[in-house]
């Protein structure tokens, strides 16, 4: 006949056991989705989503424990059914399906809870190597700001104050005051933009090796808001090159000397009359192109006299003949 204590227990055993099914229904995917979360934010070293998921992980952690107590207590009422072997004997099968149901339940919690308490230890740790390493990055972080910042204060002044130059320099060039171009034009080459431009390209580059070992959301969306501006950055300093080149070139026309104008040398009537003589010409002719007629025109004219001699003289021997005669030592003879 069966024990009605027994049979109580039985009850209470089945309850038991459907709690402890309850409780591991409930930890069971929490667990499966913070730890597979808190291992992935470990390896890829993300100290944000560390600090999310270990807090929720210990929580889990509990929850394990408490499903654990449930299943011991389910396991102490399955012994106690035991101990009654007429009542065994009786409701095996029923016994034997609580006990395999509990047994297997214990198996997985036993299972979550060393899994759990291996990463709860590498996510502690994990924390702390993180945070260090993500206190140098912070630095790192601040320091190529600082650069950027720099960078950008340094285009912004040299755009505006070259703008200032440039005007000067051109009005002096259109002034023709050239030491005043010449010291306005200084004021926007000394200006260290070359400099800058070659500091920009090397923040390019600090930035993208930044990146490469950023793991921060924040952190790596402050560094590629400067990488994608730090083209442009260099562009302005090039442009303030190449102004600097073509200022470079600029010069002040000078005023063109006008030539002192050349004045016809007057001859003496005698000294006509022996330059005509000399040649065999008439002293009224010779006389006409020696003194109205420019000295390096003198071989045209002479041409026109000697054609009609004889025997025939070129303009160029005439030319050559008078200027052999001792008078004409005495003119200047350059009329060009």
């Amino acid at each position: 006949m069966t024990n009605p204590e027994t049979a109580k227990t039985l009850t209470q055993t089945v309850k038991s056991v459907d709690t402890s099914g309850t409780l591991f229904a409930k930890v069971t995917p929490r667990f499966k989705k913070f730890s597979a979360a808190l291992k992935e934010a470990i390896e890829k070293e993300s100290l944000a989503k560390v600090e999310l998921y270990l807090p929720e992980l210990e929580e889990v952690a509990e929850e394990i424990d408490n499903a654990m107590h449930a299943v011991k207590g389910s396991l102490a009422l399955i012994g106690h059914l035991r101990r009654d072997k007429e009542f065994l004997e009786e409701k095996f099968a029923v016994i034997e399906k609580l006990t395999v149901k509990v047994a297997n339940i214990e198996t997985c919690l036993i299972d979550y809870r060393k899994q759990t308490t291996e990463l709860l230890k590498k996510g502690s740790t994990a924390t702390g190597k993180l945070a260090t390493g993500n206190a140098e990055m912070l630095g790192d972080l601040a320091a190529l700001k600082d650069q950027y910042n720099d960078l950008v204060k340094a285009a912004d002044y040299m755009e505006k104050e070259g703008a200032k130059f440039e005007a000067e320099t051109l009005k002096a060039q259109t002034t023709k005051n050239e030491k005043a171009m010449s010291a306005a034009r200084m004021k926007f080459l000394n200006m260290d933009y070359t400099n800058y431009g070659i500091g920009a390209v090397k923040l390019q580059n600090d930035v993208k090796k930044f990146l490469g070992k950023a793991q921060d959301p924040q952190q790596r969306q402050e560094a590629t808001n400067m990488l994608s501006d730090l083209p442009n950055l260099h562009d302005r300093f090039r442009a303030l090159s190449k102004k600097g080149s073509e200022l470079a070139l600029l010069k002040v026309e000078k005023k063109k000397e006008e030539a002192a104008p050349v004045k016809l040398i007057t001859y003496t009537p005698d000294e006509i009359k022996k330059a005509a003589k000399e040649v065999g010409a008439d002293p009224k002719e010779i006389g006409n192109v020696m003194n109205k007629v420019l000295r390096y025109k003198w071989a045209e004219a002479f041409d026109k006299i000697g054609a009609k001699l004889t025997p025939k003289l070129t303009g160029k021997a005439m030319v050559q003949a008078i200027e052999k005669l001792s008078f004409m030592k005495k003119h200047d003879l350059i009329d060009i």
